[in-house]
């Protein structure tokens, strides 16, 4: 966002603009408190601003954002599950993804679970066709990523992607899935199973390839078998 965003705001005075006027300044301004402050009014500014320029401006500003603070983070990975209703419809909802990917992925416990539970928020307010050709190939991103902390975000998202994949991208959730079971990281396998249970239940629902396949099926019950006697106990205790 450049100076433009905020200086259209400040041409009308009314309090209401002028508020978020300041409240964008802020969003750039080097005291970490006054971002902080300032992230917490995401969905104001969104509003204010509208659809077209939340898409066009105010998202590619949050992507840009990734670095700053954890504490600033935080806030942003939070916000961005309640700006589903600020972009213009469904059809763009995939462009949230963007910022929440790396967010996902951070080192910081506290900002990847904010982001997860957006993502999770974003991926239910999806139709299945955004679903399928954005949500989806994301977590199987994730899930091939070299650092450990994206392939644990990527186990916790797969049953919400899970529940509504169809054809291939089931299939290949479902293996993906497994592998993050076997995953060389203990914290990795412990969050796969803890999840365990909720892709089962979904393939249960929506008849899947683990309940219709035997052989799917076979490697979903060793999976599981398997951590239960894994060599690290957070793991055994999840299975």
């Amino acid at each position: 966002m450049n100076r433009s965003l905020s200086s259209r705001f400040t041409m009308d005075m009314s309090s209401e603009l002028y508020q978020v006027a300041m409240l964008v300044d802020r969003l750039k301004h080097e005291e970490e408190a006054k971002r902080v402050d300032a992230s917490q009014h995401l969905v104001r500014i969104a509003k204010a601003l509208g659809p077209e320029r939340t898409r066009e401006e105010l998202i590619p500003f949050l992507s840009n954002s990734t670095g700053d603070e954890d504490s600033v983070l935080v806030v942003i990975a939070e916000k961005l599950g309640e700006l589903v209703d600020c972009v213009g419809g469904t059809q763009y909802l995939h462009l949230l993804l963007e910022p929440l990917e790396p967010l996902v992925a951070i080192d910081d416990s506290t900002v990847r679970t904010a982001a997860v539970t957006s993502a999770e928020a974003v991926a239910t307010a999806m139709d299945s066709t955004q679903l399928n050709e954005h949500f989806i190939p994301c977590v199987l991103k994730l899930a091939g990523k070299e650092w450990f902390t994206s392939r644990i975000s990527a186990a916790t998202l797969a049953p919400i992607a899970y529940i509504r994949a169809e054809g291939t991208s089931a299939k290949s959730l479902a293996q993906a899935f497994l592998r993050l079971c076997a995953d060389d990281t203990p914290m990795v396998r412990r969050v796969a199973a803890a999840q365990i249970s909720k892709i089962a239940a979904s393939d249960v629902r929506k008849g899947g390839s683990f309940t219709h396949h035997s052989s799917t099926a076979s490697r979903l019950l060793d999976t599981a078998l398997h951590l239960a006697d894994d060599e690290q106990d957070s793991v055994r205790i999840q299975a």
